[in-house]
């Protein structure tokens, strides 16, 4: 009894350390040395993650290519959602989006607002960003966070509530009755 209860401790500890190690030190190596961000998302890259459409596409009719640098920032962004989209993996078994690289797991409040942006991308990915969350509630509860390191105890208001109904506003691939029964 006591070896198990020390071991589940070192296993804890160590989880802890490595998630602090990658927070704090790798992330910000890694950032670093990782460069600017890719503007351009080649097919080739879209689909290791599985995604069906181009991004977005902004567009300025400017003839003194004064404005160029929104139409840059705008690919930057989408740029930075396809990164910190995550394929299957230990924390989920449906594709989820990270905050950002540092913020390592499935954060509840992140997730609902990211899964508006995608709605405009691929909506098959905005209903896997909502449907993570959803499926690694605990018991009726949406977690607040889960990542590999742990869980939370809290949630948030029902701002997951309020992207599943966007979404279903938005939505046209997925049958909405599909959806609804996935979800509620």
């Amino acid at each position: 009894m006591r070896t198990s209860h020390v071991s589940r401790i070192a296993t804890r500890y160590q989880r802890l350390v490595l998630y602090g190690l990658d927070l704090v030190l790798w992330s910000r190596l890694l950032s670093s040395r990782r460069g600017p961000i890719p503007l351009e998302l080649p097919r080739s890259l879209l689909n290791t993650k599985f995604i069906q459409c181009d991004p977005p596409a902004l567009f300025i009719a400017d003839s003194n290519n004064e404005l160029a640098h929104w139409e840059e920032g705008f690919r930057a962004i989408y740029s930075n959602v396809f990164l910190n989209l995550q394929i299957p993996d230990v924390i989920s078994e449906i594709r989820y989006a990270h905050p950002a690289p540092s913020f390592k797991g499935v954060y509840l409040w992140d997730s609902a607002f990211t899964a508006q942006v995608w709605k405009h991308w691929d909506q098959e990915v905005a209903y896997d960003v909502n449907r993570a969350v959803i499926n690694l509630r605990d018991g009726n509860r949406l977690q607040h966070v889960v990542s590999s390191f742990s869980q939370s105890a809290y949630t948030q208001p029902p701002v997951m509530a309020w992207s599943c109904q966007k979404l279903l506003d938005w939505q046209n691939q997925i049958s909405k009755s599909e959806f609804r029964e996935q979800v509620y």
